[in-house]
């Protein structure tokens, strides 16, 4: 008998995959054989959920599984089947929690293996799923290490080189090696040259896309592609100087979220194989690039602390309205482009701007757009939901399609597959994914209601930023108001002209950060709090 008296027990069908290599046909093989087990049974399938293409190991990012436990809530079926129980969960925490909460609802679990499945059976089989995940993960490593020692690609190919397979003295194939391009080299050697000749990461990507030169993967080149991080980019990867590395970082999944979160490990932990072959710069070049990323950081860098605090807020934002090129104090507390400083046929923008001039202009015109009588605030709102809403979406999908990849990647190491260039890509999709969730959580709050004095707001959010600004002298209450201040513009262009006082400042306002300041503080407050203003 089931739970409502009928004599009839409802099943629910979970079916899940994770090798690429599978397809479909694995959905359906286990469905099939699962259909039959209820045909045996006596029962009725209530439902069906599947989950394609997702590994085991986060059972949180499964939405299969998630509607399962929510129709399991709601009492729509009597009992699960499943192929296996390590299609349910991957680890013993998972296995005993999904155990727990079926058993709370007095919903039975049946597998094609066990039969009906008891506190025993979950047990077992979490903890030979979680060691059967771990002996796959040391063994990966351990053929990723060795693939480095052999000089094997584990990862996508690197710029400057191409992937070549050959045949061993004993006959044997042997893939993932890497050879140089001469092309590739050279313009590798050029973009160290240009960088220490001054120019930064975002000019020489001007200069290589207007010139066609294709970047990495034939696409246009990017600041991040050059400039690079974590030990990446052509200013960074030491493998131009010919080292290969493994284990710059180790990634853990959270059991809360099934997030995996990376950490850099210390460089003593790191596998590390000359490979004088794939040298593309001298120990010289390489090491003058690394100093002077270093001497840039360091200039471009500023602690600010309750001790110390950055002497020019607004430097951030300022940039030539002529060239696009930032502007810096250069000498008599005067603003100056800084294209034009290195190179004077690079700009014809000459003319500087005293900092307090610039300031109080940037302020006047940031205070005078927010303060404006006619501004249709919730028109600004209402369009600004509509971008976030797209963005949200367009961030889903993103996280989505990296989990989805993720799982395939998995799976197909899982499934026994070389894992010669899956782990990068596994943690490049990790990366991807992760970025796309934490960007999710900082768009901004929904918009206030109509109930909220948004005018009044803004009246009263100016005018102590206004009072401290007032003057010329650098306070500490001066500098605070200044950095609030920045955060709500999106850029100061200045632009030479024949007037008498030679340049034009133009105060772009950050409207997205506006209006998210007023959401947050919306969001914080009663809405009865404040009266609407006209």
């Amino acid at each position: 008998m089931t739970r409502d008296g009928s004599s009839i027990a409802r099943f629910a069908i979970y079916a899940r995959y994770s090798s690429p290599l599978q397809e479909m046909t694995s959905i359906a093989g286990q469905l099939r054989l699962c259909r039959d087990r209820v045909a045996t049974l006596g029962g009725v399938i209530a439902d069906e959920y599947t989950d394609p293409e997702l590994t085991g190991t986060a059972m949180q990012l499964r939405p299969g599984l998630g509607q399962l436990i929510e129709d399991a809530r709601a009492r729509r079926f009597d009992s699960v089947c499943v192929e296996d129980l390590d299609r349910l969960a991957r680890s013993l925490a998972d296995m005993a929690w999904l155990y727990r909460e079926l058993r709370f609802l007095g919903i039975g679990l049946h597998s094609l293996q066990d039969g009906q499945v008891d506190a025993l059976h979950a047990f077992i089989k979490g903890l030979m799923s979680e060691m059967f995940i771990d002996n796959i993960g040391h063994k990966t490593r351990r053929g990723q290490i060795e693939a480095v020692h052999d000089r094997r690609v584990i990862g996508p190919n690197v710029y400057g080189y191409r992937i070549a397979n050959v045949i061993s003295e004993g006959g044997k194939p042997v893939r993932g090696l890497r050879v140089i391009v001469p092309a590739e080299a050279e313009v590798v050697r050029r973009i160290c040259r240009l960088y220490l000749d001054g120019m930064s990461p975002r000019q020489i990507v001007v200069l290589l896309n207007r010139e066609g030169v294709p970047g990495p993967r034939n696409r246009p080149w990017t600041d991040t592609g050059i400039r690079g991080r974590e030990g990446m980019g052509i200013l960074r990867n030491e493998i131009y100087c010919g080292l290969l590395i493994y284990g710059r970082t180790r990634s853990r999944r959270h059991p809360g979220t099934g997030i995996r979160h990376f950490e850099r490990r210390p460089r003593e932990e790191w596998t590390i194989v000359e490979a004088p072959e794939l040298r593309i710069l001298d120990d010289e070049t390489w090491q003058a690039v690394q100093d002077e990323a270093k001497r840039r950081g360091k200039r471009h860098h500023t602690v600010v602390t309750q001790y110390r605090k950055a002497a020019y807020p607004l430097t951030a934002r300022v940039r030539c309205g002529a060239c696009g090129s930032r502007m810096t104090i250069a000498g008599m507390g005067y603003y100056r482009c800084v294209a034009r400083q290195r190179n004077p046929v690079s700009c014809e923008n000459s003319r500087g701007i005293r900092l307090d001039v610039l300031e109080g202009h940037a302020v006047r015109q940031l205070f005078e757009w927010m303060l404006a009588p006619g501004r249709d605030w919730q028109g600004l709102f209402a369009a600004a939901e509509v971008e976030n809403d797209a963005r949200r979406q367009a961030l889903r999908e993103k996280a989505a399609e990296a989990s989805a990849g993720i799982g395939r990647l998995v799976a197909a190491i899982e499934s026994g597959l070389p894992s010669t260039s899956i782990r990068e890509r596994l943690l490049e999709l990790e990366r991807d994914r992760n970025e796309a969730l934490a960007a999710l959580e900082q768009l901004p709050e929904p918009s206030p209601s109509a109930a909220f004095g948004v005018q009044a707001f803004v009246r009263d959010h100016v005018a102590p930023l206004r009072r401290a600004v007032t003057g010329d002298r650098r306070t500490a209450r001066r500098e605070e108001a200044l950095f609030a201040i920045r955060d709500l513009i999106a850029a100061i262009d200045v632009r030479p002209c024949e007037g008498p006082e030679k340049v034009t400042v133009e105060t772009v306002p950050d409207i997205p950060a506006i209006l998210d300041l007023i959401a947050r503080h919306a969001a914080a407050e009663p809405a009865a709090g404040r009266r609407m203003a006209s």
